[in-house]
């Protein structure tokens, strides 16, 4: 948790949501968008699959105590998710990227600038790659759309 949630005495489940769609919640909120630091805190500008992959496994350990890493390349062993779930899992977070706002009263936005996770390709598509390799998308499939494992209900979307 972060010292401004704790300090402003936020619930647990308002800090949540905010590390994952404070950009929808509060887009003009300072403050609230400063928690989808969450998801900008392993940006890989080199690979986007490699920060796809990172922000799935993290958010799926941090918030539902379930890894997800063996479920990209086949149905998951021990937990109920399929690979099919989670490129749905992964249909949520495909139109983000990460940019740097100004903060009012900054002149400098790369070194006291606001980091933060936005959705910028709104129609961005999410295939199912065979055996979790991105260089074998599934043709058949199609783009999936975005959902959560069924294990969780449907109650998430």
């Amino acid at each position: 948790m972060d010292c401004e949630s704790l300090n402003s005495d936020k619930g647990y489940d308002r800090m949540a949501t905010e590390m994952l769609a404070a950009d929808e919640l509060s887009p003009e909120d300072q403050s609230s968008l400063r928690a989808t630091g969450f998801l900008v805190r392993n940006y890989k500008m080199g690979s986007r699959e490699q920060w796809l992959e990172d922000t799935i496994n993290h958010t799926c350990r941090a918030f539902l105590g379930v890894t997800m890493h063996c479920a990209k390349c086949h149905d998951h062993k021990f937990d109920p998710v399929t690979q099919e779930e989670y490129y749905r899992l992964r249909a949520v977070f495909e139109p983000h990227d990460v940019r740097i706002d100004p903060v009012p009263g900054v002149a400098d936005k790369k070194k006291d600038g606001l980091c933060r996770v936005y959705d910028k390709e709104l129609t961005a598509k999410t295939v199912f790659y065979i055996r979790g390799d991105e260089r074998t998308p599934d043709e058949k499939k199609g783009a999936l759309a975005a959902g959560v494992p069924a294990v969780l209900g449907d109650r998430w979307m």
